[in-house]
C-alpha cells in the first residue's frame, strides 16, 4: 500500500510511506531534490510505477491539477489538461479504469458537495500520454 500526504492537524505533508502487509512496517520513501508536492483531500491512484494525484488542497486552497510520481525515477511531473478541467475540488474519489481516471464527487469551500463525474482521459500511449478531459454531468 503507498500512502501520500495528509495532514496532521498542523501540516500538510509531501511524504510518501510503502506500507508492507506481510511484514507490518512503513517504509518512506526518499525523494531526491525537487518539488515539495504537498497535500489534503486528494485522491492518489497507481498505475503501474506511476502515481496520479488529482485535486486536494495545499493547505490554501483547493486545486484541480493533475501530477504525476514516477516510481522508480522518484520525479514529480504536472500534467496538463485539454479541455474544460474539473472544478477544483477536495474529498472525492478516483479509479483507474480502462485506461482513465474517473473522478467521482468532492467538495470545495464554495459548493457543498459535487455529484459529478469527470473522466480524464489519456492519449494513445496509455497512461503516460497527454491528459485529456471529458465531463459526464
Amino acid at each position: 500500500m503507498i500512502i501520500y500526504g495528509g495532514l496532521d492537524g498542523k501540516q500538510c505533508f509531501s511524504n510518501i510511506f510503502l506500507y508492507n502487509f506481510s511484514a507490518n512496517t512503513f517504509t518512506e520513501l526518499i525523494i531526491p531534490a525537487g518539488p515539495k508536492l504537498v497535500r489534503i483531500a486528494h485522491t492518489t491512484t497507481v498505475v503501474g510505477s506511476q502515481l496520479f494525484v488529482f485535486g486536494g488542497s495545499d493547505g490554501r486552497a483547493f486545486n484541480n491539477e493533475v501530477w504525476t510520481f514516477d516510481l522508480l525515477g522518484k520525479t514529480w511531473a504536472v500534467r496538463g489538461c485539454a479541455g474544460s478541467p474539473p472544478a477544483r475540488r477536495g474529498y472525492h474519489t478516483a479509479a483507474f479504469y480502462d485506461g482513465r481516471l474517473w473522478v467521482f464527487g468532492g467538495m470545495d469551500t464554495v459548493r457543498e458537495g459535487f455529484s459529478d463525474i469527470n473522466v480524464l482521459e489519456f492519449g494513445g500511449s496509455g497512461y503516460l500520454g497527454s491528459v485529456y478531459v471529458e465531463h459526464i454531468r
